[in-house]
């Protein structure tokens, strides 16, 4: 027997009479002519919709890595721009959010080689992920060249020129190279 002072000893008793039972008969009838009518339930959601959510739910950050981001050896993207794309992503989907220290914990669980290298960035020196854009992104197309060099926080590590994407206006000295050139084209310019 419950405690709960709310809890009704006698609900079993009262939910079968007579007069009940002919109104759960009529509300399930009513919920039959609906199915009938539609030709299927109302919450038609698919095995892989409710996969989605449940990993969504149980781990945001691998979420947002496979909706969100784009990996590319040669792409980067500063730290405080994928962390705040990651809020954004919770908010959309209203997951829990993790603390920076957490996300990054949980970023390099998944993504365990990811390097981190510094780029100027709107004319501030700026921590970057090497190998990550937003997954909307493409290579910059810009008219200027030249990265930045800066070296990468890890040990022995072999760092790439990187090309900005198009929402990360990178600090480049511009160069006579042609709208949309490779890497390579941008390396003959360093060399000149």
């Amino acid at each position: 027997m419950s405690t709960n002072p709310n809890t009704d000893p006698n609900i079993l008793q009262k939910l079968t009479t007579k007069e009940e039972l002919s109104g759960f008969f009529n509300w399930a009838l009513e919920g039959l002519r609906r199915l009938l009518k539609r030709g299927r339930f109302s919450d038609n959601k698919t095995i892989e919709e409710i996969r989605i959510k449940y990993t969504r739910s149980s781990d945001p950050v691998k979420a947002f890595l496979k909706d969100k981001i784009k990996f590319d050896a040669e792409a980067y993207i500063t730290k405080e721009k994928l962390y705040q794309a990651f809020i954004a992503y919770c908010n959309e989907f209203k997951l829990s959010k993790l603390s920076k220290k957490g996300f990054i914990r949980m970023l390099m669980k998944h993504e365990p080689n990811l390097k981190t290298i510094q780029r100027v960035v709107k004319g501030v020196r700026t921590r970057c992920w090497l190998g990550l854009a937003m997954g909307d992104c493409t290579p910059c197309t810009h008219n200027h060249v030249e990265p930045v060099v800066s070296t990468c926080t890890k040990k022995n590590s072999k760092e790439k020129n990187g090309i900005c994407t198009k929402d990360e206006k990178v600090g480049f000295r511009v160069q006579s190279v042609q709208l949309g050139s490779t890497l390579e084209d941008y390396k003959d310019a360093v060399k000149r």
